[in-house]
């Protein structure tokens, strides 16, 4: 009603404020088409990445793949009928770039940000894509990849210590240690809370250089510094899990229980935190 309420209906073509919200109309009952069938498939979308990993196929598992692939080209769809009614619609192309990286589409992804850079010229626009493809690339292991995205974004945003993080956790990933060493230990420089920075240094010396003095000298470190800020710890198993194996390396066994009756207060959601888990108790069981 909104929409016809004082409209000529001789002259409907030619009626620019009919056809404005005509447009809009559009683009409203698209978007939230599209919206609809993204949240179907966010809801169901774990079904289609087990269907990979599946040594038997279970058929209600490939009956929710192939909706869940129906709800993607849909969405899709949908998206790019707004981009179609009016362009310069950013947060469409910011809910299509997200419709991408959750379902690991990273070739479209990449495709629609080249799109995006040649039609936005606004840094901070960008920098809000920039990161959703990183950490996209950062889950895919494509670290290259991510790391340009993160160094570009770095450049924009000189105060930003999680992009500093993140640039020297790929340099890690990348085997680039010294490289990592060092960007971990400037952002220690600039941040003396971020604890993470210290238990991936820890990690470093620990596993690449078997340097058990400098790991312990980070990682007990890093639990000082969680003690003094955080009243329930730190859900980072990495921490409890290295300073364990360096206690039973150096043959400390109630040092070891200790870390271990602390990393058994922590909730493991994965199987890799719990195999490690696992390790240190064996470890520590090997003991005399």
């Amino acid at each position: 009603n909104n929409i016809i309420k004082g409209i000529n209906f001789a002259d409907l073509d030619n009626n620019e404020e009919y056809q404005k919200k005509r447009q809009q109309s559009l683009i409203n009952t698209n978007l939230k088409l599209a919206e609809t069938y993204k949240n179907k498939l966010y809801s169901t979308w774990f079904y289609s990445k087990q269907i990979d990993t599946m040594k038997k196929i279970d058929t209600f598992y490939v009956k929710q793949d192939s909706l869940n692939k129906m709800y993607l080209n849909k969405a899709e769809t949908h998206y790019n009928i707004c981009l179609d009614l009016k362009p310069d619609t950013f947060y469409v192309y910011q809910n299509l770039m997200e419709l991408y990286v959750y379902t690991d589409k990273f070739k479209n992804a990449d495709d629609l940000y080249k799109k995006i850079r040649e039609k936005f010229d606004s840094d901070s626009l960008l920098n809000t894509l920039s990161s959703s493809l990183a950490e996209a690339y950062s889950t895919s292991k494509d670290y290259k990849k991510a790391l340009t995205f993160y160094e570009k974004m770095s450049k924009v945003d000189t105060t930003d210590n999680f992009i500093r993080y993140q640039i020297a956790y790929l340099n890690e990933m990348m085997k680039d240690y010294k490289k990592a060493i060092k960007n971990y230990n400037e952002l220690i420089k600039l941040d003396s809370n971020y604890i993470n920075a210290y238990i991936r240094l820890g990690d470093i010396y620990y596993k690449q250089f078997k340097d058990n003095k400098k790991a312990k000298k980070y990682l007990t470190e890093a639990l000082i510094r969680n003690d003094m800020l955080y009243d329930y710890g730190t859900g980072n198993v990495d921490l409890y899990y290295l300073l364990g194996m360096i206690a039973v390396k150096e043959k400390r066994k109630l040092d070891a229980l200790l870390v271990y009756i602390d990393m058994k207060k922590l909730y493991l959601y994965n199987k890799e935190d719990k195999l490690k888990r696992l390790e240190l108790l064996k470890a520590i069981q090997s003991l005399e």
